[in-house]
């Protein structure tokens, strides 16, 4: 067996004469073994033609049980295993975790501080900018990438033993960017995750709730409310949290226009009424009656009719009304009967006023 990456690339051009030779003899085999990349360096065009009587397979090395492959490696270097060796891009790589382990010099891998580099520009396009950058650091929404291992780690109620806080810190701002996931099932895994941590590091809720302060995407903002009233049901210090409940009164009740989304609004009552339950005998500067419905916000404005429903549409704005249209509409898509036209039988509102604003 030869290995590519140890014959000097300039070589591999004289070798194809070899290539020929054995495809012309069916009694000799010869097992290559290379990286995807080097493919075309070593292979002619010619070769790679019908490959039918090539027979290829794909090692992934630890892509698939990555937590306690690096886990075990680090410990048996005595290194210890936080998400800085975790997300060290080739760690599911055997051979390069073998390398990093046996040239460990005890400093650290830097974690993507993804906040902080997208912060400033996100809201204007937040989620293609964030798959963008996660793509780029090697994260995608596969069921055996390594940031969903560990948030099903977590889930589980396994973790990982980080004893910085900072890393954990760092831990808890990737997933809740995570958390403008389009698809519904990581959402939920992720807010399961981040409440595992948060109940543990129950300090840290108010910290992560004013680092994503002034994102305008709600499926992060809501979850994260969400997640912070999971923590406080199921926190290990059971001290008063008065600074993160008036915190949360502060940013979103006492205010003069309430943030206008019903489940933040949901949320962060709770989390105010859960700490008003454990402390009853408080007197500080929430006012109770400001967190209860009807709140303060702008109407839903009236826009003049785009008659929608009377236009002809191509490609994905065809979709997207087929799958908006309301019943009585036509022919209704699910998304808007079951869905959208559902929630809105609780509410006096007009359902082509709001088919029209929503579009």
């Amino acid at each position: 067996m030869e290995k590519p990456e140890l014959v000097s690339h300039s070589c591999w051009p004289r070798r194809h004469r070899v290539f020929y030779k054995i495809k012309e003899n069916p009694m000799v085999k010869w097992i290559l073994s290379y990286r995807p990349e080097y493919e075309k360096l070593i292979f002619p065009d010619s070769f790679l033609e019908g490959r039918g009587d090539i027979v290829t397979m794909l090692h992934r090395g630890f892509e698939d049980n990555s937590i306690s492959a690096a886990s075990e490696f680090l410990n048996h270097y005595n290194i210890p295993f936080t998400p800085l060796e975790y997300f060290g891009y080739e760690m599911s790589n055997p051979l390069f975790l073998t390398l990093y382990c046996k040239t460990y010099n005890g400093e650290e891998v830097s974690l993507p501080i993804l906040y902080d580099r997208v912060i400033e520009h996100a809201n204007s396009n937040i989620s293609r900018i964030l798959r963008v950058e996660l793509r780029q650091k090697g994260y995608t929404e596969d069921d055996d990438n390594r940031i969903v291992q560990l948030i099903q780690m977590y889930d589980k109620g396994e973790k990982l033993e980080i004893s910085n806080e900072k890393q954990i810190d760092l831990l808890l701002t990737l997933f809740g960017w995570i958390l403008t996931s389009s698809n519904r099932w990581l959402r939920d895994y992720t807010s399961k995750a981040m409440i595992e941590i948060l109940k543990e590091h129950f300090h840290l809720c108010q910290i992560i709730l004013a680092k994503f302060k002034k994102v305008n995407d709600p499926y992060i903002i809501q979850r994260l409310y969400g997640i912070v009233f999971g923590a406080c049901c199921k926190r290990i210090d059971t001290k008063s949290f008065q600074t993160l409940a008036e915190y949360v009164y502060h940013t979103v009740f006492d205010q003069e226009k309430v943030y206008p989304d019903i489940l933040l609004r949901d949320y962060a009552r709770l989390i105010i009424e859960r700490f008003l339950y454990e402390d009853p005998e408080y007197t500080g500067m929430i006012d109770r009656e400001k967190i209860i419905p009807p709140y303060n916000s702008d109407p839903i404005p009236e826009i003049e009719d785009q008659h929608y429903l009377e236009k002809e549409y191509n490609g994905a704005m065809y979709w997207l009304m087929h799958s908006m249209r309301f019943e009585g509409m036509g022919m209704y898509g699910d998304f808007g009967r079951y869905v959208f036209q559902s929630a809105l039988h609780d509410f006096d509102v007009d359902d082509k006023k709001m088919f029209n604003y929503d579009l």
